[in-house]
Formats: structure tokens, C-alpha cells, sequence
């Protein structure tokens, strides 16, 4: 399982490196002196690791003795790692993936007195823009006035809240009035039928004992 991700993570660098690269990366090679794309460059930037793009060197850490190749006086924090016996001749490598960027030698410059001498095959450089525009008032006071826009939005969206619950709630205060409404006419129409049933029962009563009085006969 080991071998066939070392082959497939050895057939993608194949896509992703050329040869040069590949050679220097994974072979451990070494370049001629003179020869490389990055010993001669003096631009400010950063130099980053070809191969998982991992930040290395900054410009400012650069020097330029005489042999051809790039040297730094110092790497970024846990950027390489050292590895080999001999203390004054050891391999630098990316604490990233592993691949060889060159050699470490405990003589140098100050401030720290050591030098890592990089093959340029494995470096890649970004260069730091030369100027970059300040921002302007209006960008300044651009977060402010958005937040500001956000409350207000809020704002505006609780106020809508509250006026669609005021008119929720009147409709059902309206609608409970009107089914009150329609109850007291439904008893005040009950009242008047039952009244009027009883004023009937009254007249036919009234009406049969008149007929009563009608019919009993008429005393001598």
C-alpha cells in the first residue's frame, strides 16, 4: 500500500515538475553553479517550496556570495528541516513534504551565522508588488457604513414584524367581535320567535274563550 502511493505521489510530481525539478526535488541533485533561475535574483518577495508550495525564504534573508547558487542566512519558522550525521554538511529539507531544497553549513553571515545553500530548482519566487494603494476614506468608513445598513435592515425588519403581529392581532380581535356580534343577534332573533310564539298562544287563547263565552246560552 506504501509503494503504490509513492508511485501514484511520484507520477503526479512527473505532471506537476519537470525534469529539472524532479531531479533536484527527489534525486537529491545538484545543480551547476550559475545555472539556476534564482542565485542571480535581488527582487523583494518570497520563495516558496516548487513542489507543496510551502513559504521558505523571504527576499531579505538572501545574500549573494560568489558560487553561483542561492544562500540565505535563515529559513522561516519550522519551514525546512535538517537531516544527515556530518553537523557541517547537512541536508535541508521541506518540513512540508520532504523534498531536498539543498545543503545547511554552520559558517555564514551574521545575524545568525550559518547559510543554507538552496538549488533553484527547487524554489519557486512571488514578487512583492511595488506599490500597493492605500486604502481611501471611503473604503475606510466602508465596514461602518455596512454595518450601520445591516441595523438599520434589522431595524426595519423587526418594525415589519411587530406591524404584521399588531395587525394579526386586530384581525382577531375584529373577527371575535363579529362572532359575538352575530351570537347576540342569533338570541336576539330567538327571543323575538319565542315571543312571538307566545304572544300568538295568547291571542288563540283569548280568541277560544271568546268563543266559549259565545256559546253558553243566554239566561232568561
Amino acid at each position: 500500500m506504501i509503494i503504490l502511493k509513492s508511485l501514484r505521489r511520484f507520477s503526479d510530481l512527473k505532471l506537476k515538475l519537470s525534469p529539472h525539478q524532479l531531479y533536484i526535488t527527489q534525486g537529491k541533485g545538484t545543480e551547476r553553479p550559475f545555472m539556476g533561475d534564482h542565485w542571480w535574483v535581488k527582487d523583494t518577495g518570497t520563495y516558496y517550496c516548487i513542489v507543496c508550495e510551502q513559504k521558505l525564504f523571504p527576499s531579505h534573508y538572501k545574500f549573494f556570495p560568489d558560487t553561483g547558487r542561492c544562500h540565505f542566512f535563515a529559513s522561516e519558522d519550522g519551514a525546512t528541516r535538517l537531516s544527515g550525521d556530518n553537523p557541517k554538511d547537512q541536508e535541508v529539507q521541506c518540513s512540508g513534504c520532504g523534498s531536498h531544497l539543498g545543503h545547511f553549513h554552520p559558517e555564514g553571515p551574521a545575524p545568525t551565522h550559518v547559510q543554507y545553500v538552496i538549488e533553484s530548482g527547487s524554489l519557486s519566487f512571488k514578487e512583492k508588488p511595488w506599490f500597493t494603494v492605500p486604502p481611501t476614506r471611503r473604503a475606510l468608513k466602508q465596514p461602518r457604513r455596512e454595518a450601520k445598513a445591516l441595523l438599520k435592515k434589522q431595524k426595519e425588519a423587526e418594525r415589519e414584524e411587530q406591524r404584521l403581529k399588531a395587525v394579526e392581532e386586530n384581525k382577531l380581535i375584529k373577527q371575535k367581535a363579529h362572532e359575538e356580534l352575530l351570537k347576540q343577534h342569533e338570541e336576539n332573533r330567538k327571543n323575538k320567535e319565542q315571543k312571538k310564539k307566545q304572544d300568538n298562544q295568547g291571542d288563540q287563547k283569548n280568541q277560544n274563550n271568546e268563543e266559549e263565552e259565545a256559546n253558553k246560552p243566554k239566561s232568561e
